[in-house]
């Protein structure tokens, strides 16, 4: 289980723009998935991690949530976000990477990074214990990466008005037993161009 978050610095894109897609160049060492991952996405106005302090998620959005496969061809891997990011062309990106399958995978199966200067790169994994990025508390400290993952970002047309989405991947309460309750909570929030950028959470109770 791995958790991972790192600074991508954003100097060719000029003026609003809207992330759908993304990629990492992977080795090609070995086949595996599907594997569960999340990944979020930010706005910085860092150029660099100063220390080891994780990123809290209350500053992230939840981007994609499900699987990633590989095979044992080196090349890029593509996901193609759930909910597309809208980066504002100003800051940098912050993105986090979170790895939920249990075990692990060969120490020879690499994603290819680049070397920087500085701390760009935050990263915890263990083969035991799966971190929560919602519950930092729940993370030792970091280890700090002098490099970044190889990463594509991919770029849509923006919307011409609001579009709602929402982060919830499963709406079914199943079965409810009589005289009970139970509530489920849908993150609602808009990705396209409006004033109106706030979240919004809903819960629904069924008696």
């Amino acid at each position: 289980m791995l958790y991972n978050t790192s600074e991508e610095l954003v100097n060719d894109v000029e003026g609003t723009a809207r992330i759908e897609k993304i990629s990492y160049y992977y080795n090609g060492n070995s086949a595996f998935g599907p594997d569960e991952i999340q990944i979020y996405m930010g706005h910085t106005n860092l150029s660099n991690f100063e220390n080891d302090s994780w990123v809290t998620t209350d500053n992230l959005a939840l981007v994609y949530d499900g699987e990633i496969s590989v095979t044992n061809e080196e090349g890029w891997i593509d996901i193609v976000l759930s909910i597309p990011f809208t980066y504002n062309g100003t800051d940098n990106l912050v993105v986090g990477f979170d790895e939920n399958t249990d075990g692990f995978h060969g120490s020879s199966d690499d994603f290819y990074s680049s070397a920087t200067d500085s701390i760009m790169s935050l990263n915890y994994y263990s083969d035991g214990t799966n971190p929560n990025p919602t519950d930092l508390t729940s993370i030792p400290s970091a280890t700090t990466i002098a490099a970044r993952p190889n990463t594509q970002f991919y770029f849509g047309a923006l919307p011409t008005g609001p579009v709602v989405m929402f982060s919830s991947s499963d709406l079914s309460f199943s079965t409810i037993p009589a005289e009970t309750e139970d509530s489920i909570q849908i993150n609602i929030f808009n990705t396209g161009i409006s004033t109106d950028r706030s979240w919004y959470i809903y819960r629904y109770f069924v008696v």
